[in-house]
């Protein structure tokens, strides 16, 4: 006959026992609704591009514009003058932009020379200084095309008289780029030319010109800018 406490210890035994075997069964459960810790992708780092920058060689050096990964310089090759991008180009990119000086800076240290890009157009600015006024004589503006360098006038011959000197013409040719469009506007330069109208010889001059593919490059005349077209002044001090 079983004993009141031996029927008490079997009790307690039976229940421990059912503990036991629900503890595994309860840590299963909690296990599979819990969430595996993801660890977090390893940091990517982009590869690194190197800019390799030519030699920029001895010719005589007219104007450097040095606001890209690579120089860019305008120098003197024999009697011509060449624009060049001194940065590693791609195979069909175009080479050194070469091309004649303005008549008046047929000796090219006599004229003040910048150089920029604005674009898909290297561009350059040649002012002729005064000789006895700190005002110039000439400005004209030279685009690189297809390996040609060619120069427009941004000036007529048609000066004012300032003080006894000659301060350049009340009227010139400002210039932007659009694309593949320079556009030429006739501005007042001075304010004597307030309340006139442009002299002739820019008004011929004004418009659209749209770079040509052909060899040797000449620009165009193509009329006026379209009133949406994306414009952008060049990055020039003018005088």
């Amino acid at each position: 006959m079983w004993s009141a406490a031996s029927a008490a210890i079997m009790h307690i035994g039976h229940d421990q026992k059912s503990s036991l075997l629900a503890a595994p069964f309860v840590c299963t459960l909690l296990a599979c609704s819990a969430e595996a810790p993801t660890a977090p992708a390893p940091a990517t780092t982009p590869p690194t591009t190197q800019t390799t920058c030519l030699t920029e060689g001895d010719q005589p050096l007219l104007a450097r514009d040095d606001s890209g990964a690579c120089p860019r310089t305008l120098v003197v090759v024999g009697q011509q003058v060449e624009l060049r991008e001194h940065q590693q180009l791609e195979p069909n990119s175009d080479g050194p932009q070469l091309g004649t000086a303005p008549v008046a800076c047929e000796h090219p240290q006599a004229c003040d020379w910048q150089v920029a890009h604005s674009g898909a157009q290297p561009v350059v600015l040649a002012t002729l200084p005064g000789i006895r006024s700190e005002h110039p004589r000439g400005l004209w503006l030279g685009l690189g095309h297809r390996g040609t360098l060619v120069f427009i006038p941004l000036w007529d011959n048609d000066h004012a008289t300032l003080d006894g000197s000659d301060a350049g013409p009340a009227w010139w040719l400002e210039p932007t780029i659009c694309g593949d469009t320079l556009i030429l506007t006739p501005r007042p330069r001075l304010a004597v030319a307030r309340g006139e109208s442009p002299p002739p010889s820019l008004s011929q001059r004004a418009g659209s010109y749209r770079f040509s593919a052909t060899a040797p490059f000449v620009p165009e005349h193509r009329g006026p800018a379209p009133e949406d077209a994306d414009c952008a002044s060049l990055p020039f001090s003018y005088p």
